[in-house]
């Protein structure tokens, strides 16, 4: 949704729709950063598998 607003529509946003946007950016980032996590733990994982295998 954000990614398609102009600079000039998001000056022109309530306060209400700024606060549900920023809600929604602090979600994903916090997905994002769950997602991180995960996936370096895979790497992890994976490099202590690759070290055993060789």
């Amino acid at each position: 949704m954000i990614e398609r607003l102009s600079l000039e529509q998001i000056k022109s946003l309530d306060l209400d729709t700024l606060l549900s946007l920023k809600e929604m950016i602090a979600q994903s980032i916090e997905l994002l950063e769950k997602e991180k996590e995960e996936l370096q733990l895979q790497m992890h994982k994976a490099k202590k598998i690759q070290k055993f295998l060789s």
